[in-house]
């Protein structure tokens, strides 16, 4: 069994917070802290995977196919947006 290493409780779950980060230029970043449900000390810190997910989907999305603004709530709510592209006639096969 996992114990905190501060109330040296039992854990079966941990508590999820979202922060804000900042790397070594300033630059903020959303982050998840891990804390023990009982006592709430922190266990961890890494990135948000879901908000990764998302600024990489609109910065690609901004490429492809100009400004699109995917929220992370968007992203559980809505089907994914089909769209049917033309190929430039040397990247057709055949």
């Amino acid at each position: 069994m996992n114990k905190c290493l501060k109330c040296e409780q039992d854990m079966t779950d941990v508590k999820l917070k979202q922060i804000m980060g900042k790397d070594p230029g300033g630059q903020s970043l959303k982050c998840i802290a891990y804390t023990c449900p009982h006592c709430s000390t922190v266990i961890s810190v890494q990135l948000d995977p879901l908000a990764l997910k998302t600024d990489t989907l609109n910065a690609v999305r901004a490429l492809l196919l100009g400004p699109v603004h995917v929220t992370e709530a968007t992203q559980r709510s809505k089907p994914a947006r089909q769209t049917r592209h033309t190929l430039h006639p040397t990247c057709r096969s055949g």
